[in-house]
């Protein structure tokens, strides 16, 4: 199933995440998102990217795959230095199927 995936920034930190919804309200789910986990997390957060992609599950897992060196022991969360970060922006970038033309 379609959705988005989405790259939110608490501090030093990033969460690499998912959420099913069509194009058109890919922000939205994202937002929403971002809000409800918010609720558990002590630093603000921000949504750095959002992609639309036909299989979420697959990106993330394969993201999560791609930076385990930096994910943090027991959370969703990943502690990237500049270099991962541009790696990441350019991995989602390329991923975006919103922007593709057909």
């Amino acid at each position: 199933m379609s959705g988005a995936v989405y790259v939110l920034e608490a501090g030093p930190y990033v969460k690499i995440g998912r959420t099913r919804c069509t194009l058109a309200d890919a922000a939205v789910a994202v937002e929403r998102r971002r809000r409800a986990i918010q609720g558990n997390c002590p630093l603000p957060l921000a949504t750095l990217y959002h992609v639309f992609v036909s299989d979420p599950a697959a990106i993330e897992w394969s993201m999560h795959q791609y930076f385990a060196e930096y994910r943090i022991r027991q959370t969703e969360f990943f502690e990237l230095p500049s270099k991962a970060r541009y790696h990441l922006a350019q991995r989602l970038g390329y991923l975006d199927e919103s922007r593709r033309r057909v």
